[in-house]
């Protein structure tokens, strides 16, 4: 390979690199803003096998619980028992059609017992093998 091919692809590689690290400055500035902002607006991330892998501060204090304790609570058990079975099964086969779940209301029930109306906007993402669920929630 000659020399200009070899910049090239060194400066192909470069700004690929920057292009990486701009997205995850991006990603630690959102993150940081959703951990502090004092807004009420619930963010999570859910597993496949129904746990909380993220919740940021706000959803968790809301709930009465901390952070380790909602990532052992399945998010279905936080749910209304009323409303368990209806909003499971709308909640999947909205998203095993297109991967958007938006504008739905549940109640979820606090640590305390007290129900807890959220509006909840959700989108499958796709995260190397795993397949998360954002959630993003504002109360009522």
């Amino acid at each position: 390979m000659d020399q200009d091919n070899v910049r090239k692809n060194l400066s192909d590689e470069l700004d690929a690199l920057y292009e990486k690290v701009n997205a995850f400055h991006h990603i630690s500035r959102f993150m940081e803003l959703i951990e502090n902002d004092k807004s009420p607006i619930y963010v999570g991330y859910a597993h496949p096998n129904g746990k909380w892998v993220y919740v940021n501060n706000c959803f968790a204090s809301d709930m009465g619980y901390t952070k380790k304790e909602m990532y052992d609570i399945p998010w279905i058990n936080m749910l209304d028992p009323d409303e368990q079975e209806n909003v499971l099964e709308d909640y999947s086969d909205k998203l095993e059609e297109d991967g958007v779940y938006t504008n739905y209301k549940t109640n979820y029930i606090t640590k305390s017992g007290s129900k807890l109306p959220i509006t909840w906007y959700t989108s499958s993402l796709h995260t190397g093998s795993d397949k998360l669920t954002l959630c993003v929630g504002i109360p009522e």
